[in-house]
């Protein structure tokens, strides 16, 4: 999800470009959500097949559109969790399980040391969520 559609597919084909040893990363669509609304991005979540496991978030957006959007993921993930038949306690444990969300805030650019930074830090972030969870 991003401001720049150009910028996001640059980063996700940094992403993208660089495999590691367990995952292969890839983009199945970028959301110029502009304005950002909760209920845009729960119909950009809904589009993409197979689902989407990871939404990253441009620096465009501010802290509290992407404490908003952690919250639309989950119940993005609570539904499709539910509907693969997971129920009660076992339903919200694969729900924060499932997936992630990586916020690529404003200043990481700089703290980085540039573009070619942000593409290593978000897929830094997706290898330390998906190492963690069972294949």
């Amino acid at each position: 999800m991003g401001r720049s559609r150009t910028l996001a597919l640059r980063i996700g084909s940094m992403i993208s470009s660089h495999p590691s040893e367990k995952f292969n990363y890839s983009v199945t669509g970028v959301a110029s959500l502009t304005p950002y609304t909760s209920s845009s991005l729960k119909l950009a979540l809904n589009i993409p097949e197979p689902r989407i496991r990871a939404l990253l978030i441009g620096g465009g957006f501010t802290a509290d559109e992407a404490e908003d959007a952690r919250r639309v993921w989950l119940e993005y993930s609570r539904e499709l969790m539910s509907e693969q038949g997971y129920h009660g306690k076992d339903l919200e444990e694969k729900a924060r399980t499932w997936g992630t969300v990586v916020y690529m805030y404003r200043g990481l650019v700089d703290k980085v040391g540039g573009m070619e930074g942000v593409g290593e830090w978000a897929r830094g972030e997706l290898e330390d969520f998906f190492n963690k969870q069972p294949l």
